[in-house]
């Protein structure tokens, strides 16, 4: 695998210490929002209702028109200032830290950034919230004026990379040539984020160089206790045990020379009192590769119960009396 940081120049920015006191790593080469402009309208308009900006109470091809179209509708800077704050919005509730939207063209523009990091984040949350994306972004030709004209993707992946899913390319002067590439093979589903490459056949070479090395090496393996797990005893409940069960979340990406010598270990509490609540937890998967804890998973309640009332502990003991005599 070539040596990436060939390809991907980085920079160190410090930021005011008064604010922050960190410093941010980013890529050379500001990956504009042009290139991602759509993904961010997605967001704001599913994740926000309609307000007086009017950014969501007319029709998407209409506000997009508006949007990308000069001189179509009253697109005033007041409106257009109310959706970029909506997309800074977007982008923190993503965890986008380093990203900051000063317009929604993505034309250059000082304080307009972003980093290979928040581009993943925000591509993860597309891919992962909104699968029917991929009807599009697969797509690798199509047809327009019945035939009259046609359409290539821009994305050189979707024709030439088995499992290509998208997701999408920019350029612009300053940034150079980006890429924003997934691909899933055998359930796993890869990010790759190239920024700046010199040459747009350079940023798909970057891209494969990168899936390949993400698929060779790692693996996304489905874990999960071997048996049934027992019941936990509950003290001062309305009934005497709970079941417990394993969160949801049970898939874990490995390094492939990992995973072929995975070794489970179960903890579970001795007992519990009551009340129990729903999702608490109950003990620990624990995931072993040789030496090494790979993964501690949490073994929740798979049930709520509730604290015993006065009255209902007579009761119990009543009938206990009565079934002892």
């Amino acid at each position: 695998m070539p040596d990436m940081e060939d390809n991907i120049q980085r920079n160190r920015i410090e930021t005011d210490s008064a604010k922050s006191g960190r410093k941010i790593f980013w890529i050379r080469g500001i990956f504009l929002a042009v290139t991602l402009s759509w993904m961010i309208v997605i967001f704001s308009f599913s994740a926000q209702p309609a307000d007086d900006s009017g950014a969501t109470s007319q029709g998407v091809g209409a506000f997009l028109a508006e949007l990308f179209v000069p001189g179509y509708g009253d697109w005033s800077t007041q409106r257009q200032e109310a959706f970029v704050e909506k997309m800074n919005q977007r982008a923190a509730e993503l965890g986008m830290a380093d990203t900051h939207f000063c317009n929604a063209t993505g034309l250059p523009a000082e304080g307009h950034v972003t980093s290979a990091y928040d581009i993943a984040l925000m591509s993860r949350e597309l891919i992962r919230n909104h699968p029917d994306i991929r009807q599009y972004t697969t797509i690798w030709m199509d047809s327009l004026r019945d035939g009259a004209s046609s359409l290539v993707n821009t994305n050189r992946l979707i024709r030439f990379y088995e499992g290509a899913t998208g997701l999408k390319t920019g350029s612009t002067d300053s940034a150079l040539y980006c890429l924003s590439g997934t691909a899933e093979r055998d359930g796993m589903e890869l990010i790759a984020v190239i920024m700046k490459a010199p040459t747009s056949t350079q940023r798909f070479n970057d891209a494969t160089a990168l899936l390949n090395y993400g698929f060779s090496t790692y693996t996304l393996e489905t874990v999960g206790p071997e048996t049934a797990l027992p019941p936990v005893p509950v003290s001062l409940g309305t009934q005497a045990t709970v079941q417990p069960v394993l969160g949801e979340d049970t898939h874990l990406l490995l390094e492939k020379a990992k995973a072929g010598d995975l070794q489970q270990t179960v903890s579970l509490a001795e007992a519990v009192e009551a009340p129990v609540v729903l999702g608490s937890q109950l003990g620990t998967l624990t995931v072993t590769s040789g030496e090494e804890v790979v993964a501690e998973l949490p073994i929740l309640a798979g049930e709520e119960i509730p604290r015993i009332t006065f009255v209902q502990m007579l009761v119990r003991m009543l009938q206990t009396a009565f079934l002892a005599d």
